[in-house]
């Protein structure tokens, strides 16, 4: 994940279910550790993303391609016997077929091979995807489940989603692919939307023979200002929950790296359509 996905997001790959599709974004994320209350193991994490979505229609059989190629990086500081700080990136390509099988139903298959690491090699790509359902319950109300699973440095990843776009009334929205993410959007004006928003990001990198596991759970407020018809500006300020960095060799379970939980603030930048 991360931050991902996704028209497609389980943090890290991209999957979520979401009322508009941003064409293009940049975001960034700074969590400054115990900034009240500081102690031995209180640590920033940094964390940039710049992601694009391309969609490609074709109208002769409802058949929609979505090409999601996005770049990420954590920055961890010294402080778990390392001199210097630890870069994380990854280079990421989902592609997600939206294929609409009678009026309530559609089956959202997406395939995601990514690079962890900042070298480029076979040793050090990652292959995944997802199987999503959607049923449509009413005008209004679209139910989606299935399965995502990834092969992760520390083994193979998979788990169970469930998610919900639901219009609730003219200003109201909430949608999201759980356990990847969930929001509740509020339209203030027709400028202006804010929030609140859960996200949980599981994700691995290659170093070496060993990895680096970043679990990230964040709860948050937000806010969306629309600078054009198109271009929102987002700010997000929240807290980390049961934040977890662990360390291992690959395909073991690996040692858990003493870290707190801590507030986060995010801003990002995109290039949005919206799809209601």
């Amino acid at each position: 994940m991360k931050y991902c996905l996704i028209i497609l997001l389980l943090n890290s790959t991209k999957i979520s279910s979401q009322p508009y599709i941003d064409l293009f974004n940049i975001r960034y994320v700074n969590s400054p550790g115990a900034v009240i209350i500081p102690n031995e193991h209180s640590r920033s994490l940094q964390y940039f993303n710049i992601s694009t979505n391309i969609p490609i229609q074709f109208k002769k059989n409802s058949l929609v391609i979505i090409a999601s190629p996005f770049f990420e990086n954590w920055q961890l500081p010294p402080g778990y016997g390392e001199p210097q700080d630890r870069n994380f990136y990854s280079v990421a390509l989902p592609v997600t077929l939206i294929l609409k099988l009678n009026e309530n139903w559609s089956a959202l298959p997406t395939f995601i091979i990514r690079n962890n690491d900042r070298n480029v090699g076979l040793y050090n790509i990652q292959t995944g995807g997802a199987m999503i359902l959607q049923k449509k319950i009413g005008e209004n109300l679209f139910c989606r489940f299935g399965v995502y699973m990834n092969s992760e440095f520390f083994g193979f990843f998979i788990v169970p989603v469930a998610g919900i776009q639901w219009k609730i009334n003219d200003r109201s929205d909430l949608f999201g692919l759980l356990p990847g993410s969930i929001t509740y959007q509020y339209r203030l004006t027709s400028k202006t939307t804010t929030g609140a928003t859960f996200r949980a990001l599981t994700n691995s990198y290659a170093a070496g023979y060993n990895y680096f596991r970043f679990d990230e759970n964040q709860l948050g407020i937000y806010m969306d200002q629309y600078l054009s018809k198109r271009i929102v500006l987002n700010a997000e300020a929240g807290h980390s929950i049961l934040r977890k960095v662990r360390s291992g060799v690959r395909n073991q379970k690996g040692e858990r790296l003493l870290i707190n939980d801590a507030f986060y603030f995010k801003i990002s930048l995109g290039y949005r359509i919206k799809l209601d």
